[in-house]
């Protein structure tokens, strides 16, 4: 039988401001909705996105579904790497490369590049979609964790619906740029956040005795 030697975060964790923690969980709930606007934006206009792009629904449907092949890659790279490189780092590396596949797929025409952009897109998602739960149950206000995790669910789905509606009520192109938008937003944040709010607090096993 094992247990945890203790129950409760790191000294380091203790002596972050309540506040600060929140920021940054809103942060993270902020870069899951963003990214969950874009493939509510392709669901959501269809017809307009293969007259832009000039494809046929086979080619369509590739737009969709590797973006899925790309996010199962993303997770087993965030496995092997989220306990060896920097979590703040890794975590504004894959927000930039998000940022750069959005605009690439806004502006090029060129299939095979904006397909490439669609799976990197799935690989650098995967980080936010790995490191939310794992950073709620080091970090979060330890009464509030099961609500911390609920919310990071919740807003997945409501930023794909977001997503789905600006494409279909507007166009598929304001979507990608209102994502854009937040995106870049919590990217400059993340950058001026305590780099303690990233780094691992789990205690070690001992054997019970």
């Amino acid at each position: 039988m094992y247990k945890h030697t203790k129950d409760i975060p790191s000294t380091d964790v203790i002596n972050l401001p309540s506040k600060s923690r929140y920021l940054m969980f809103v942060i993270f709930l902020g870069l899951s909705f963003s990214q969950s606007m874009d493939q509510g934006a392709v669901a959501g206009n269809t017809k307009e996105i293969k007259r832009h792009f000039h494809i046929d629904d086979l080619r369509l449907g590739s737009l969709g579904s590797i973006v899925f092949i790309g996010n199962t890659i993303g997770c087993i790279l965030t496995f092997c790497l989220i306990n060896r490189v920097n979590r703040k780092y890794l975590m504004l590396i894959a927000s930039t490369i998000t940022c750069i596949n959005y605009f690439i797929f806004t502006q090029i025409k060129f299939y095979p590049l904006i397909l490439l952009c669609r799976f990197l897109s799935g690989m650098t998602q995967s980080y936010n979609a790995i490191y939310l739960p794992v950073w709620c149950d080091q970090f979060g206000i330890y009464k509030n964790r099961a609500l911390f995790i609920a919310l990071g669910q919740i807003v997945s789905p409501l930023g794909y619906i977001s997503g789905y509606v600006i494409s279909m009520m507007i166009h598929w192109r304001t979507a990608y740029f209102v994502s854009l938008s937040l995106l870049m937003f919590h990217v400059v944040m993340i950058m001026f956040v305590n780099k303690k709010l990233f780094s691992s607090t789990l205690m070690p096993l001992k054997r019970k005795q």
